[in-house]
């Protein structure tokens, strides 16, 4: 079986968790809801974009790496706004490709389902414009092609490294919850 289908069905539960939290997955999104997603978004994305960056060899599995950090598209949706970050001690250990690969399965997985809110923003005239977008609007049509070389890279991995990949994606969920609900109280 793909590594990209035991990821999908080992974070199932995470996922539907996370989702049931955010306000972005009810019904009505108006521009201060979409606004504090981002936030919260960036919060996460930033100081974890800033590690997997110094990860030395993987841009070897991922030579496209940079360019799928979120954390400057979604720092220009928000303009300037200071904005708080995750603690390191609440980010996923990613201090191994396998790893590594694992915390991006779930930001890229992040990023395909960001097409739907897009679309729902666009219908409802919350963002009637590509202003605002950047990171809802992801790699536009290089999506698929970006998505494919990540699932090649997992299921590229040997079996042992499989396993570190699984808890990364695990961990990565239950990161972003423990940043939600430490959002919330702020």
């Amino acid at each position: 079986m793909p590594l990209r289908n035991e990821l999908r069905a080992g974070t199932r539960e995470l996922h539907d968790d996370l989702e049931r939290r955010l306000p972005v997955s009810r019904d009505a999104v108006d521009l201060d809801v979409y606004r504090d997603h981002l936030a919260f978004l960036f919060g996460f994305h930033a100081p974890l974009e800033r590690r997997l960056a110094k990860l030395p060899n993987l841009t070897h599995q991922l030579p496209d790496l940079e360019r799928r950090f979120k954390a400057d598209a979604l720092r220009a949706d928000l303009g300037r706004i200071e904005l708080p970050e995750a603690g390191n001690g609440d980010l996923p250990d990613c201090r191994s490709c396998a790893r590594a690969l694992g915390v991006l399965y779930v930001l890229e997985g992040a990023g395909r389902g960001a097409k739907i809110l897009l679309g729902r923003l666009r219908r409802d005239g919350v963002l009637p414009g590509p202003v605002g977008s950047s990171y809802l609007e992801g790699y536009g049509a290089d999506a698929g092609a970006m998505w494919q070389t990540l699932c090649d890279a997992l299921d590229d991995l040997p079996e042992a490294q499989r396993d570190a990949a699984r808890h990364a994606a695990e961990d990565t969920f239950s990161a972003l919850i423990r940043w939600w609900e430490s959002w919330t109280r702020r």
